[in-house]
């Protein structure tokens, strides 16, 4: 079997994905949805014109084989596609079972909308987004083949108190400083690792100087280099707890989320949708309300949960469970 899989190049899931599809019997075909990671590319392909529906159709046209028989072609997000790229594409290859996945929520990603008709099967990682859009089925996010390998790594258990590595946005900043400060309070050690990335210093010092949205973010606690995927899985490991964040405008849960999991941390998030999950542990799970509240810590051992939930977020079962689902 034959799966031409397209995605964004974030960290390396693209890869934990292709190792999934290998897995489960596929030969992959990978492409950036995306010619590259730069952030004027990203921001063209959020609002495609003639001109740029151009330039990405005929990158894609010259990745793609259109001769290889594929069986499936998955895509996530794919903000370089167009629908007329997209019909295009299905009618060179109309025997292939065509996947959308959104990890993204869609006042995010409006693009997708004029989309979702052209494929078989669409998923969302976003529970209101699949209320709203009737195409959309939801399907919660994963964690990755790794994430169980990093706890046999060599490190020291609970290193940190608490860690955030995320990108920096909207109130992140605030909020990850006052829930480590309490952690820090409560647990009696300031050992805590915040690593706010953001892919562009200069965009970064247009955004605090001249849009004023990064007025209380100091420049020496922004780093412009991502941590590589392998030291965050390490930190994350080496963590009492995991400070989640997501953005205010999805109510999906994130890939964080099903780090932590994986990793069996205890998470502080301000995701409060997480009480609906079946791996929901009050234990395990501290909700975050605002930047008033007051944590409410629970300092016990992480609760050990059935097999079965770690066993349905694995990357395979997530996987699988698209490339089978006839609904």
């Amino acid at each position: 079997m034959k799966a031409l899989f397209i995605s964004p190049d974030f960290f390396s899931y693209k890869n934990s994905l292709i190792q999934a599809f290998e897995f489960l019997g596929y030969e992959v075909h990978w492409i950036n949805h995306i010619p590259n990671n730069s952030p004027i590319v990203k921001a063209f392909s959020r609002k495609l014109t003639k001109v740029t529906e151009f330039f990405f159709e005929s990158y894609y046209k010259n990745k793609i084989n259109f001769d290889d028989d594929y069986d499936v072609v998955f895509v996530i997000k794919g903000e370089g596609i167009s629908a007329n790229l997209l019909k295009y594409i299905r009618n060179r290859m109309p025997k292939a079972k065509y996947i959308f996945y959104n990890w993204d929520s869609l006042d995010n990603s409006k693009f997708a909308l004029k989309k979702l008709s052209i494929f078989d099967k669409c998923f969302t990682f976003d529970f209101n987004d699949s209320i709203s859009e009737p195409l959309l089925t939801f399907h919660p996010l994963f964690y990755t083949f790794d994430t169980t390998d990093v706890l046999e790594c060599d490190y020291k258990e609970n290193i940190f108190a608490c860690s955030f590595i995320g990108t920096l946005h909207s109130e992140r900043y605030k909020l990850v400083n006052e829930i480590a400060k309490q952690v820090g309070i409560k647990t009696k050690t300031n050992n805590n690792f915040i690593y706010f990335y953001y892919p562009s210093r200069f965009f970064f010092l247009v955004n605090k100087y001249f849009l004023g949205k990064f007025k209380d973010v100091t420049f020496k606690s922004v780093k412009f280099e991502p941590l590589s995927y392998k030291d965050v899985k390490t930190i994350m490991a080496s963590s009492n707890y995991i400070i989640d964040i997501p953005n205010t405008d999805q109510s999906g849960l994130t890939m964080r989320v099903f780090e932590a999991l994986g990793l069996k941390r205890k998470l502080i998030t301000t995701a409060s949708s997480i009480e609906n999950y079946d791996f929901y542990d009050a234990n395990n799970i501290i909700i975050y309300k605002d930047i008033e509240s007051e944590i409410d810590f629970n300092l016990s051992s992480y609760n050990e949960l059935p097999k079965e939930i770690y066993d349905k977020y694995n990357v395979i079962s997530w996987l699988e469970f698209m490339l089978k689902n006839e609904n």
